[in-house]
C-alpha cells in the first residue's frame, strides 16, 4: 500500500502541467467519453478521471449528463485555449471563443482531440 500512495502524490502535478500545454497550443486536448466510476470508499475522492494510452498520451474521462448536446472543451484542467482556430477530430477548423471551442455530441462519439491549427 505505500507505493501506490508514492505513485499517487508523484502524479498528482502531472495533469496540471499536460493542460498547460494543451492551452498553450503545444498538445492536443485529449477526451475520452463514456462511464466514469467513482471509488465509493475512497477518502477525498478526486473529480477527475483519466486514461493513459498505448503511447503514454493523458486523455479526461468524461461522462456527460443524459441530455447534454454540447461540450466547452478547454485544457483538461480548465486552463482556457488561446485565441486562435482549433481542428476537433480532424474536422474544419472552428475558432476558441472565450478560451473554449464548443462541439455538439453525437451519438457513437468516444474520442475527441482537439488540435491547434497554425
Amino acid at each position: 500500500m505505500p507505493h501506490a500512495l508514492v505513485v499517487s502524490m508523484n502524479l498528482r502535478w502531472l495533469p496540471y502541467f499536460v493542460s498547460m500545454r494543451q492551452a498553450a497550443g503545444l498538445e492536443p486536448v485529449r477526451i475520452r467519453l463514456g462511464k466514469v466510476e467513482r471509488e465509493p470508499l475512497a477518502q477525498g475522492a478526486g473529480a477527475n478521471t483519466f486514461h493513459f494510452d498505448e503511447q503514454g498520451r493523458m486523455w479526461k474521462v468524461l461522462e456527460p449528463a443524459s441530455g447534454t448536446q454540447e461540450l466547452k472543451l478547454a485544457g483538461i484542467m480548465g486552463d482556457r485555449l488561446q485565441p486562435g482556430r482549433y481542428s476537433v477530430n480532424g474536422g474544419e477548423p472552428v475558432e476558441a471563443r472565450d478560451g473554449f471551442v464548443t462541439l455538439r455530441l453525437h451519438s457513437g462519439l468516444e474520442e475527441i482531440v482537439v488540435s491547434k491549427v497554425p
